[in-house]
């Protein structure tokens, strides 16, 4: 198989992220609940998580990856990985917005059954302090690398 052919099917990547698009986007449309503001918050998570599950399930399928994309499996799974992290930062962020608040970042302590309904609040905080700055300094490192080539 040409090489130029097995670089044209990173589309499927690119399709299959606009399928998942449309099917969160049709699971928010078809529930009742929210202004369209929450339903960005939600639709992101969900894309989110989706992103980081399939990032995770990639490495299992490593060679067939290289294989069908004809690029490096890091570049690939990178591209996946950081989507999702992305998106996982949309999510809270937007809610505090909705909230006008930090205050969605402070875990709820009031009452067991009010920890237990945000139980999200203190995971988000949490990979919020504990993933991003490796990330942050991993673009930083790169490019200052690319600056000075």
């Amino acid at each position: 198989m040409a090489v130029q052919e097995k670089k044209s099917r990173i589309w499927y990547l690119a399709l299959t992220g606009v399928i998942a698009v449309l099917l969160v986007i049709l699971a928010q449309a078809l529930g009742p609940w929210g202004t369209p503001l929450s339903r960005v918050i939600r639709g992101a998570g969900m894309l989110g998580y989706l992103a980081v599950f399939l990032a995770s399930l990639s490495s299992l399928y490593l060679r067939e990856l290289v294989r069908f994309f004809g690029r490096p499996f890091i570049k690939v799974h990178h591209a996946v990985s950081i989507t999702g992290l992305i998106m996982l930062l949309i999510h809270p962020l937007g809610a505090a917005w909705e909230a006008g608040s930090l205050a969605v970042f402070v875990p709820a302590t009031g009452s067991w059954l009010g920890f237990l309904r945000a139980g999200g609040r203190p995971a988000g905080t949490r990979s919020a302090w504990l993933c991003w700055p490796p990330y942050c300094a991993r673009a930083w490192r790169v490019a200052g690398a690319r600056s000075i080539i």
